[in-house]
């Protein structure tokens, strides 16, 4: 038979190729890096039985980040890569809100709530803003982009803490009770949680975090994170956070004040937790 003969690949078609596996190659790597490097979100605590005193977490610092001394935070969360943070002062002193930078806790943006609004924590809602005031019974929902006041809401008592898991809002006023709010209208859905420790009332309940099924909270004045139950109020877990911040990081004649502000990074599954007056805002991993 007729010999035919054998074509080969054109040499620039082959270096073509050679590249575009390169890059697929390198890409995979790359992707596989990227994925080793995130923290694993905390695996959800085991639940105890009503009367049975939960278990105490450690923590374990992985990184620390510059966080304004004059911040005396009230609320705290990740969005896109930046935090944002409300402050609450009295005095004659103004409450702000702002978006910082991570990294090298550089004011992006700010604004500054009208007197005599006593900032407290807020919730992201879409592309606004929910933010609680302390004694005023008022809340705002403000513009994410702009930092304009769009709206306003009234309630009963102090605001605390705000915290949303997409389907409700939950709402801290420093007791031992949590209450239920509609995310949309931020009316009562229900009957508050009552947070419960082995079936210990936990009072003085601050800032707030949703994370998985649980509600994240800050414990006035205790250096202490409270892991609760969404849906019965019971305290899974507590997080001693004692050591977390160290003389070295206070500077002379500095005085800090409580453990206040909790953020989670869906993405990378990171924690970010800081306090009033801190130095500090530290990356920790739950043990």
């Amino acid at each position: 038979p007729a010999h035919t003969p054998r074509t080969s690949m054109p040499p620039l078609l082959l270096a073509v190729c050679a590249v575009l596996v390169c890059v697929v190659l390198v890409g995979g790597w790359w992707g596989l890096y990227q994925l080793s490097q995130r923290t694993p979100p905390p695996p959800p605590a085991k639940k105890s039985a009503p009367n049975q005193s939960p278990p105490v977490q450690g923590h374990q610092v992985i990184q620390e980040f510059p966080h304004d001394l004059k911040a005396f935070t009230q609320g705290l969360f990740f969005h896109r890569s930046a935090l944002y943070e409300s402050t609450g002062m009295e005095g004659g002193r103004p409450s702000w809100l702002r978006k910082v930078d991570l990294t090298t806790g550089a004011v992006l943006q700010q604004a500054i709530l009208p007197a005599p609004y006593f900032a407290e924590g807020m919730e992201l809602r879409g592309d606004d803003i929910v933010m609680l005031t302390w004694r005023n019974q008022v809340g705002f929902v403000i513009d994410i982009n702009t930092f304009a006041i769009k709206s306003n809401w009234t309630y009963k008592g102090e605001g605390w803490g705000l915290c949303s898991n997409g389907s409700v809002m939950f709402m801290s006023d420093g007791s031992s009770r949590i209450r239920v709010l509609d995310v949309h209208t931020l009316e009562p859905l229900r009957s508050p949680l009552v947070v419960r420790s082995g079936g210990k009332l936990v009072q003085h309940l601050n800032e707030l975090e949703c994370i998985g099924g649980e509600i994240w909270a800050n414990v006035w004045y205790r250096p202490y994170l409270v892991r609760i139950d969404q849906l019965t109020g019971r305290v899974n877990s507590w997080v001693n956070l004692t050591g977390m911040i160290q003389p070295h990081h206070i500077p002379p004649h500095h005085i800090i004040d409580s453990l206040n502000g909790i953020a989670y990074d869906k993405t990378e599954g990171r924690l970010y937790v800081t306090g009033k007056w801190y130095p500090k805002l530290f990356h920790i991993e739950v043990l």
